[in-house]
């Protein structure tokens, strides 16, 4: 009785210690708000404080990058806490012209708005439309099995982990492209959108490796 008992309690205590896990995993996967309102772009400031045509600065938790180009202006934002950025695009005018999240080193996530250039809306597109294994499945699946995710700007050097949505014959797939410290490998795989199955795994060259 008594080793039953212990048995019962060792099984509870795992499932409360894999349970914490999960939450804890999942209370790590920040994506940043994007709002539909309008926005502007503070050209003056701008201008004042570019040099060599951009703006670099850190506000609290944020790091924010501003450039001008030929069409308008940009601004990135990458949260520290987050492994996603926020991109915001401007016309000539200052006004907004869309706005999304991506992957910090891979492809869009969830709603992009786009303006005409007096900032009315025009438009909502889901980026994530067909994928039924979304964005916080694959961040979840790279956790479990410690593929690595940087987190706010990226360091510069070393190997990125990158996450691309995309089609394979008529399939929502997810590539993956990693490098496995324990195998000393560079990876990529392939997840199936809707169920995320594990459809495809190959050996990458690095260049100048």
């Amino acid at each position: 009785m008594k080793n039953l008992v212990y048995l019962l309690t060792l099984i509870l205590s795992l499932n409360s210690c894999i349970a914490q896990k999960t939450t804890k995993m999942k209370n790590e996967i920040l994506i940043p708000e994007v709002s539909k309102n309008f926005e502007k772009f503070d050209i003056e400031s701008y201008n004042k404080e570019k040099t060599n045509g951009q703006v670099r600065k850190r506000e609290h938790e944020n790091f924010i990058i501003l450039i001008d180009y030929s069409n308008g202006y940009s601004q990135t934002i990458y949260d520290d806490k987050s492994y996603f950025h926020t991109v915001k695009n401007f016309y000539l005018n200052g006004n907004i012209e869309i706005k999304g999240n991506r992957f910090n080193n891979g492809s869009e996530c969830g709603i992009w708005y786009e303006f005409d250039e007096n900032g009315k809306l025009l438009k909502e597109f889901n980026m994530d439309e067909g994928f039924d294994f979304n964005w916080l499945d694959v961040m979840n699946y790279c956790l479990e099995n410690e593929i690595q995710l940087e987190k706010g700007y990226p360091v510069i050097g070393g190997v990125k982990t990158e996450i691309y949505k995309g089609e394979l014959n008529g399939r929502k797939i997810w590539t993956v492209s990693y490098y496995d410290f324990k195998k000393n490998e560079y990876l990529e795989i392939t997840l199936d959108g809707i169920s995320g199955k594990k459809i495809n795994s190959k050996k990458l060259e690095l260049i100048g490796g």
